[in-house]
């Protein structure tokens, strides 16, 4: 940990010496940062564009029976749930 200490001293005390490099430095750190958010940010709107726009929720939905069974729902009562929730933005598989 002191060797660290040491070395930062020494890499600012460098800098604070030669001032063009310095910027040279931060300007290099700044380009690669912001190229690397540009790049990214565009791949992940381009291959999951549903990714962006906020926070997604999942759900799972199940049909209880009388015998207090969780099961899957069948296909007519998946269509009736589409066309009557209101609370869901939309039902899908």
């Amino acid at each position: 940990m002191a060797k660290l200490i040491l070395y930062c001293k020494y890499a600012l005390g460098r800098l604070k010496r030669h001032p063009r490099s310095a910027a040279v430095v931060v300007t290099s750190l700044a380009s690669g940062i912001t190229a690397n958010t540009v790049v990214f940010s565009a791949y992940r709107a381009i291959v999951d564009p549903d990714a962006s726009c906020g926070t997604v929720a999942l759900v799972r939905l199940y049909e209880s029976s009388n015998e207090a069974r969780l099961r899957a729902f069948s296909a007519p009562t998946y269509r009736a749930l589409q066309d009557q929730q209101r609370s869901l933005s939309a039902v899908s598989t």
